[in-house]
């Protein structure tokens, strides 16, 4: 039993009651134009009338899904197995309403017993092995599927799980095999290549993940997941033009909680003059990314009548300075039923209201495809484009003075989210002792988050002291920040905001990576920064065989007083 299709069209059964039928015709109209809310409140009330229904408990759960009501959905999930009973379909439908919620202990619950009560079909305990991966527990969903596969040898969805499950815990390489073993049972499954795709990319061979990324891409014509995938591997390849054009898949509506929704009803710039026109620049998928593509701002704003950027909170006052001409508005944002929405509310009254004209709207990270065609199109700034505060940088540099006349080296090295995919990509302490034990520089701490636990276990098991001072939020403060930052001699960390704000103020910046990011657009180094370089530590090793190197680097930087030698 595969994933279930869902349609508005044939979510009536045969045989319903008048009121059911009268409740399923509103549901559906709401339905086919994607208004879930809508569209719940007359399927919920007609399966309330007929819960035996199961075509309509697939829309029911359908909906709970696109709504992201947990509360919900348990109730649903209770009452249909009250009434129906644990039956193979009945399972199969609320325990993939449960994966698809991230409601990973209640799948694991339901497809446990759905093994127990149906041993002979594979996909109850395919989706129990994506309940458990689901929770990180990936030996005991390997252990599972290991024993279980003599008995669907032919089933490619377990080969397609199997893989996922190793790749995270022995490595994308060790995974392969079993991806090749499910893309020759079933070839037409596009979720094999795509995955295979990803695969390849995180190990630096992007002609391998081009070539499966394509095949996914035609197994499933206009799906964004594989095509959003082949953008940043042809951004990685150096094409840029299909790069941008496939990049544009992050804003699939389809993605679902994956996608910012916007809440302005503006027309989107589709690249053409902007002489006499007004544009919204609206905020990106995360401020990394809205300082990234910042590089891409003063165009716009040297070719359109009136600019307004909608930006991160945090990065209001630093845009202000840094783009006077431009008007600046925050942006706030909302989850509600499972949707992240981001407005600018104040903005937004005026364009109803009239006092406020725009013509069109962008989102930052789109601007590139119609101004970067080649890396020789991509701006520089040699001195960093954000414009700090004056006083504030003076203040930092007296601070800064007080440690000693040795180079400053601002360290990031871990996310504040550490799943088990991330870990693959941060540091540890250990992982950066090498550089950290580098004599004659001070190491200053730019990593937001809690950091306690790692600058103690530095100084007291290593006698490593990393600075750091307490009234700097190093995560809302952007204008102190910056302005530390400015004064620094250089910034060594992962592709994350810290070095990415590093870059913005013109400081050299040594990026540490798990495969070459894509927006090295085939070149290897950072075309948009020249103060900027990229070590690509292979996933497949430790970080040590890796920042010994980076290491001997920064001693001979350091001596040179030069932090862009390589």
């Amino acid at each position: 039993m595969e994933k279930i299709a869902v349609s508005g069209t044939n979510a009536p059964t045969d045989q319903q009651s008048p009121e059911v039928s009268r409740l399923v015709n509103k549901g559906r109209k709401h339905f086919n134009k994607k208004e879930w809310e809508k569209a719940a409140k007359y399927y919920v009330a007609a399966w309330n009338l007929a819960p035996e229904d199961k075509k309509l408990l697939i829309v029911v759960s359908h909906l709970l899904v696109q709504l992201g009501v947990r509360e919900q959905a348990i109730a649903v999930l209770e009452k249909a197995l009250e009434v129906n009973g644990p039956t193979q379909e009945i399972l199969g439908i609320i325990g993939q309403m449960a994966l698809e919620m991230r409601m990973m202990d209640i799948a694991e619950k339901l497809f446990d017993l759905h093994v127990q009560l149906f041993p002979s079909v594979a996909y109850g305990y395919n989706s129990l092995a994506n309940a458990l991966g689901g929770q990180e527990r990936y030996d005991e969903s390997i252990a599972m599927l290991q024993e279980i596969l003599p008995l669907f040898p032919e089933d490619g969805s377990l080969w397609n799980t199997l893989a996922s499950h190793v790749s995270m815990r022995d490595g994308l390489r060790d995974s392969i095999v079993f991806y090749e073993e499910a893309y020759r049972l079933n070839p037409k499954d596009y979720r094999v290549p795509n995955n295979l795709a990803r695969i390849h990319e995180q190990l630096n061979e992007f002609e391998e993940a081009r070539k499966w990324g394509e095949r996914a891409a035609k197994l499933k014509p206009g799906d964004p997941e594989p095509l959003l995938g082949l953008g940043t591997t042809y951004l990685a390849l150096g094409n840029l033009k299909k790069g941008w054009r496939y990049y544009q898949y992050r804003l699939d509506k389809r993605r679902k909680s994956m996608v910012v929704h916007y809440t302005h009803t503006l027309p989107a710039w589709d690249g053409r003059s902007l002489k006499n026109r007004s544009i919204l620049v609206a905020s990106e998928q995360g401020v990394g990314d809205e300082i990234l593509f910042g590089l891409a701002l003063p165009r716009i704003l040297s070719e359109a009548k009136k600019v307004y950027i909608g930006c991160d909170s945090r990065l209001i006052s630093v845009f202000q300075r840094s783009f006077p001409e431009a008007e600046i508005v925050g942006a706030m944002g909302a989850e509600s039923h499972g949707y992240y929405y981001r407005g600018y509310p104040e903005l937004e009254e005026r364009l109803k209201s009239g006092e406020t004209k725009i013509d069109c709207a962008t989102e930052f990270g789109s601007i590139p495809r119609f101004h970067w065609s080649s890396v020789e199109d991509i701006p520089q700034f040699e001195e960093g484009f954000l414009k700090t505060d004056d006083e504030r940088v003076a203040e930092w540099k007296k601070r800064l003075a007080a440690l000693g006349d040795k180079p400053k080296i601002g360290l990031a090295w871990r996310s504040s989210k550490m799943t088990a995919d991330r870990k693959r990509i941060y540091l540890t302490v250990e992982d950066l002792l090498p550089i950290l034990q580098t004599p004659g520089v001070e190491f200053v701490n730019v990593q937001y988050g809690d950091c306690t636990e790692d600058i103690k276990k530095a100084r007291d098991e290593y006698g490593i002291t990393i600075h750091e001072w307490d009234d700097l939020d190093l995560k809302d403060d952007f204008e102190g920040t910056l302005a530390m930052m400015k004064n620094l001699d250089l910034i060594i960390g992962p592709t994350s905001t810290p070095a990415i704000m590093g870059m913005g103020v013109g400081i050299p910046v040594w990026w540490l990576a798990r495969h070459t990011p894509w927006w090295t657009f085939g070149t290897g180094g950072t075309p948009f920064h020249a103060k900027g370089s990229v070590t690509v530590a292979q996933v497949e090793t430790p970080w040590l065989d890796t920042t010994p190197g980076v290491a001997e680097r920064l001693a001979r930087a350091a001596k040179a007083g030069d932090f862009t030698i390589e």
